[in-house]
């Protein structure tokens, strides 16, 4: 059966390779298209509770079907550029309503 297009979420994933992205090393290139996808609607993903990066890997390794090892050296960069905060046992992208209704600043 194929996909219902009308029915289906969808995230916008923008092309721009921004200095942000350019910095990031290859897992968080790898790991943030993946991750976009899991976060609802408000740009929030639980991740059981965790207080740091690297307790949050274990979570987000399973959340977006990556090695562990992957995980921890992306996750640590998108947090340390800003892509992504860990608040209160969640991960959320501070951009991540804009960028999907596509309003500018």
């Amino acid at each position: 059966m194929g996909m219902n297009w009308i029915d289906e979420d969808f995230i916008k994933l923008y092309t721009r390779d921004t200095v942000t992205w350019k910095l990031l090393p290859w897992q968080g290139k790898a790991l943030l298209p993946l991750l976009l996808r899991k976060l609802d609607r408000a740009g929030v993903a639980d991740v059981d509770g965790a207080n740091s990066p690297s307790e949050a890997a274990q979570a987000v390794a399973e959340l977006v079907d990556l090695p562990e090892e992957v995980v921890r050296p992306g996750l640590e960069a998108l947090i340390k550029r800003g892509v992504l905060q860990l608040a209160s046992g969640r991960l959320v992208a501070p951009n991540f309503i804009k960028a999907q209704e596509g309003a500018g600043e």
